[in-house]
């Protein structure tokens, strides 16, 4: 891909690279970030695949970024050495229009990464489904679910095998959960959430539908599942009735 001639797809709408896993040839093929310039993009995936950010900073204030961009997915993609926040900041800039991001299995960047680069999450008005899944979350949240007053536009968020502390899920059920009554989708799976966090989100006054609890360790068997709003009542008395003993 190094011998692409970027700027021949001044037009490109659509670019998708998805290598269905990282092998050997998915690790000996790259692209150079710096040189996707393109601005009617409005899909862009670059799945399993080595992302060149040399020279990355340097072009990043003369970048005029994707207004077009509607879903973009950097799904388990990587680099030689680290990821920086770069990457991020260059793909996402200017790109208001984003409905849908995908960072699956992008274990370089942390939550303060992911909120430098897309602001205030409430300001992103387009966005209706992020995947964070197996993000790093060994610094916390940072500011990305700070929304005291007004509620984000998400409907999906997957936050699957994300390492936090405690103390984060309660910031997420207090300034992210409570009133919102836009998210109908929440993966929690294979988290540390507890079984009083679970409660309180079960309880709360929100709109979620479904609610991913799969390989939570803090449930009663049985529960350890995707469950649909029908189901909360009784979960709910399970876990009250736990509580009491």
């Amino acid at each position: 891909m190094k011998n692409i001639n970027w700027e021949n797809f001044t037009n490109l709408v659509h670019l998708d690279i998805f290598f269905s896993q990282k092998n050997q040839f998915s690790m000996g093929s790259s692209i150079t970030l710096s040189k996707l310039t393109q601005p009617s993009l409005k899909f862009l995936q670059l799945a399993n695949i080595s992302i060149d950010e040399r020279r990355l900073e340097v072009v990043l204030n003369r970048h005029k970024g994707f207004p077009n961009l509607r879903y973009l997915s950097l799904r388990r993609s990587f680099v030689d050495m680290s990821q920086s926040v770069n990457v991020l900041l260059y793909l996402c800039k200017n790109a208001d229009r984003l409905e849908e991001i995908d960072l699956q299995g992008c274990k370089k960047f942390d939550f303060n990464d992911i909120s430098c680069a897309l602001g205030p999450i409430t300001n992103r008005t387009a966005l209706r489904r992020l995947d964070l899944t197996d993000c790093n979350g060994k610094y916390g949240l940072g500011d990305l679910f700070l929304c005291p007053n007004e509620k984000p536009m998400l409907e999906y968020l997957n936050l699957s095998s994300v390492k936090l502390k405690e103390e984060d899920f309660y910031q997420i059920i207090l300034q992210f959960i409570n009133e919102n009554f836009h998210l109908k989708h929440l993966d929690l799976s294979k988290t540390s959430v507890t079984a009083k966090q679970v409660l309180q989100i079960l309880t709360g006054n929100h709109a979620i539908e479904t609610l991913n609890l799969t390989g939570v360790g803090s449930l009663p068997r049985g529960w350890k599942r995707e469950l649909g709003r029908n189901e909360f009542p009784r979960l709910v008395k399970i876990l009250k009735h736990t509580e009491e003993l």
